[in-house]
């Protein structure tokens, strides 16, 4: 009997399906900083303490020779000032990326400094700013976070940058959302994380005159394809601050005339280095400094142009004649300067005008920073002065800036000469790489200037 209702017993019911755990939501604002080349804020603190790795790694001590001797730059000022939260978000994560050719503790390296590429270079330096990102997100703000167990439903990014580290944040844009094999969206996916659609967007993009000069590209508009530099346009809003009076011929500038609409770039007084920071106070000057080699005429017209607009004074200016042709006449000269104690005040102002438009797109800086700018500002009453120009210029627009403002603008404003003279420096000089790009029937000192 038992053998027979063991026959006609129905099937043996399904075990209940287990319910999924429901992943908890969570809201990540990320912001990337990408120092400039030679630029790398732990190398400067190391000289500032005195440590051995500064006396080890220091060089030949002048300013701008290497890592060690630079200031902080503005990329690194701002970083350092980021509150940690952000309006709509549960996380704030900020990532702070020494520039290339730059090792922490370490000599620099030249092939990362001299052309942007190899295990310093652009690209290796955005790899490692991403992959603090996913660690840090990852292991979320109490370090014990378990992806599996979280749901990213917004993930916002921002990307901040000066020089090469302007052109690394323009890649990093690229690598972030378009990299088939290795975005964000598919990094985090590995973490763990469920992302849900739509859940990543670059929100602002500040960078500081974008030089990409990579693997000898500035003469080529290969740039803007072997790093991406028009995804800039992907994010929602873009400020570039360019430096007006940079003319070296290795440092074009890439513009972002790819972010349309969206874009707003206004050229300010100023290098390279003083729109992006890292001149030191009083330190960096002009010693039997070579700006030009040449004819005799063509350095008379270009010594000329130096005093009128208030680069150097007469006495500053000396024109060396090293050869003359078979009938005695001059033809090739060189023209040396010298200029002491130059400020580093001035790139406080590009600084504030990146805070504020920081603050405008979401990012919390402390207002501390800017009360510290401020002060710096008004010690020096002319950049008081010139502060208030700036801001005109800004407040009209960026359709209405152009180099051409400020390199004419000591012929309408008398006092903007000694503005120069005492504060902004000149970066081009003749040696290998820094050389000045001039007009070749103006002699016009002038930059070149790529779409990007």
């Amino acid at each position: 009997m038992t053998e027979f209702l063991e026959k006609v017993s129905g099937p043996t019911p399904e075990p209940p399906e287990e319910k999924k755990e429901e992943r908890k939501p969570i809201k990540v604002r990320c912001s990337f900083f990408f120092d400039g080349t030679l630029n790398n804020r732990k190398n400067t603190k190391a000289r500032l303490d005195n440590s051995d790795a500064y006396k080890k790694n220091k060089g030949s001590k002048k300013q701008g020779d290497g890592s060690y001797e630079n200031d902080y730059t503005n990329v690194s000022t701002l970083e350092a000032n980021l509150l940690p939260k952000a309006d709509g978000h549960d996380e704030m994560i900020s990532i702070y990326t020494e520039g290339p050719g730059t090792v922490n503790y370490s000599g620099d390296e030249t092939r990362g400094f001299a052309f942007g590429s190899g295990d310093t270079g652009v690209k290796m330096k955005v790899s490692i700013g991403i992959n603090d990102a996913v660690r840090l997100i990852s292991k979320g703000k109490d370090k014990r976070r378990k992806p599996e167990k979280f749901i990213i439903e917004k993930l916002t990014l921002d990307v901040f940058g000066f020089s090469r580290g302007a052109a690394a944040a323009r890649y990093c844009i690229y690598k972030l959302l378009k990299d088939k094999n290795r975005s964000i969206h598919k990094r985090l996916e590995l973490a763990g994380f469920e992302v849900a659609e739509k859940a990543i967007e670059v929100c602002f993009a500040g960078l500081f005159d974008t030089v990409s000069s990579y693997n000898g590209g500035q003469y080529l508009h290969t740039d803007n394809w072997v790093l991406a530099l028009k995804s800039v346009s992907e994010a929602k809003k873009v400020v570039q601050l360019a430096a007006a009076e940079e003319h070296r011929k290795n440092f074009p500038l890439h513009n972002i005339k790819s972010a349309g609409g969206k874009g707003e770039q206004f050229y300010l007084p100023g290098v390279h280095s003083d729109v992006g920071g890292s001149y030191r106070e009083g330190e960096m000057g002009d010693e039997d400094m070579v700006v030009f080699e040449g004819g005799q005429w063509e350095a008379e017209r270009d010594s000329k142009n130096l005093i009128e607009s208030g680069w150097y004074k007469p006495e500053e200016v000396t024109e060396e004649i090293i050869s003359v042709d078979e009938f005695g006449v001059p033809d090739f000269v060189k023209t040396k300067v010298t200029r002491k104690g130059i400020s580093n005040a001035y790139c406080s102002i590009p600084l504030k005008i990146m805070v504020a438009y920081a603050r405008d797109n979401g990012i919390d800086v402390k207002t501390s920073l800017d009360k510290k700018a401020s002060r710096k500002i008004k010690k020096i009453p002319e950049l008081g002065v010139l502060e208030k120009h700036v801001k005109v210029h800004i407040a009209a627009g960026s359709s209405k800036s152009s180099a051409e403002y400020w390199i004419d603008f000591h012929k309408k404003e008398k006092w903007y000469g000694q503005i120069r003279h005492g504060h902004l420096h000149f970066s081009a000089k003749c040696e290998l790489g820094l050389s000045p790009r001039l007009g070749f029937f103006s002699g016009k000192r002038q930059r070149y200037e790529f779409d990007g």
